[in-house]
């Protein structure tokens, strides 16, 4: 999706736009169904990336189609959204009363492109803020400060869009506009996210389930079996040539009693992982399960044993903002994880994170750092080359299989 700046008179940032976008490397957009392109907006800004990324908190302007309007998703939005009621849509009897409902609910209205058209004069009382695109209006018009007055009257906002020169902001700003956007200030930013895709959420239930302190086999067991997928990839985790079992394992409860707690809970979340971040560099996905890895097998040598998990766990998402295209606190907010592992991530001084940090420099190769903050971790620089070898032919093995 992409965003653009609303700027106020003193060209502060008011409020965004947020627009849909193929891909993310289009600035423009072929919308064939406007009611699917508002839906991927909405569902990207709430659940993806995030309001408090893309906004910041401040007004974000979303265009709605018509059926959009009568549509219940409505009812779910937090009131910073403005409803853009795009120009095309007519000012019958339903659209008054949806917009009028919308407003008494606590969001403002906002009509794009106005014109000046006698046919949308009915909007202009269910509405809150007025687009005039200054491409379609003339700026000299003897007429224009007249009838924008009589918006004003009306205790309408007046938003110009399309501005492109400072003489067409600095005319708009003359005749009275309060808000301001476009081009002028830089094209739409592309702004990029990943969320978890139903499979991943069903992986990531299995990690909750397997942490829980009161950690119930028959409960993991249920799970995995209800995922038909997720019962085939443990058999075939299992039966990996990792293992070297003697006979095959044909049974989920079997596999997970085999397992254990821990290498079960890697498992899933590695899954995870891999399926949420499905299409990225294999590297990229190799990076992070060998520094999980690579934490977990020093965990014993500092004389923290019993959170060797944790450790994996942060290693193995120390990654997300890369991978999902947010930030780092926004990336871990979307996986369930434990405080001790998101501490690690997000606390590089902290006791855990200083572990990270190490293993992450030496995956960079930049040994002086390294050395300097395995010596803060306690972790013995022959230990280290030692766990590194082990994790790199672990993670091999396991992405083999």
């Amino acid at each position: 999706m992409a965003r653009q700046p609303i700027l106020s008179a003193t060209q502060r940032v008011a409020g965004y736009e947020l627009l849909f976008r193929q891909h993310s490397t289009s600035n423009g957009a072929v919308i064939d169904v406007p009611l699917r392109a508002t839906a991927d907006v909405l569902a990207h800004s709430l659940h993806t990336i995030g309001l408090d990324t893309l906004t910041g908190g401040k007004p974000s302007f979303v265009n709605f189609p018509r059926e959009a309007l009568f549509h219940e998703v409505v009812e779910h939005l937090p009131a910073q959204f403005v409803i853009e009621v795009l120009e095309d849509v007519g000012a019958d009897e339903d659209v008054i009363a949806a917009c009028s409902d919308l407003r008494r609910r606590g969001y403002r209205v906002a009509l794009d492109d106005y014109c000046f058209e006698p046919e949308r004069d009915a909007l202009l009382e269910v509405a809150d803020v007025v687009k005039v695109d200054l491409t379609l209006i003339d700026l000299s018009a003897p007429a224009l400060p007249q009838q924008l007055r009589a918006l004003q009257r009306r205790g309408l906002q007046l938003l110009a869009e399309k501005v492109e020169t400072p003489q067409q902001f600095e005319r708009a700003h003359a005749l009275g506009f309060e808000l301001f956007q476009g081009y002028f200030w830089g094209r739409p930013e592309i702004v990029s996210g990943r969320q978890l895709p139903p499979s991943a959420r069903t992986y990531f239930r299995l990690v909750n389930e397997l942490g829980r302190a009161e950690f119930d086999l028959d409960s993991a067991k249920e799970l995995v079996k209800s995922d038909p997928a997720l019962s085939q990839a443990l058999l075939r985790y299992i039966n990996s040539a990792q293992f070297r079992w003697v006979s095959e394992i044909d049974s989920v409860h079997r596999a997970i009693a085999m397992l254990g707690r821990d290498e079960m809970r890697r498992w899933a979340a590695m899954l995870a992982l891999i399926t949420t971040f499905d299409g990225l560099s294999p590297e990229l996905v190799t990076t992070a399960v060998a520094r999980g890895r690579f934490c977990e097998l020093l965990a014993p040598a500092i004389g923290v044993e019993q959170y060797a998990n944790d450790l994996f766990f942060a290693g193995l998402f120390s990654l997300a903002d890369t991978m999902m295209g947010v930030p780092i606190a926004d990336a871990l907010a979307s996986i369930p994880m434990d405080e001790t592992s998101r501490t690690a991530i997000l606390n590089p001084t902290s006791d855990f994170g200083r572990v990270l940090a190490a293993v992450t420099a030496y995956q960079r190769a930049d040994w002086a750092t390294y050395v300097e903050l395995a010596s803060m971790a306690g972790i013995d620089v022959g230990a280290g080359t030692t766990a590194y070898v082990a994790a790199l032919d672990w993670t091999d093995r396991l992405l083999a299989a």
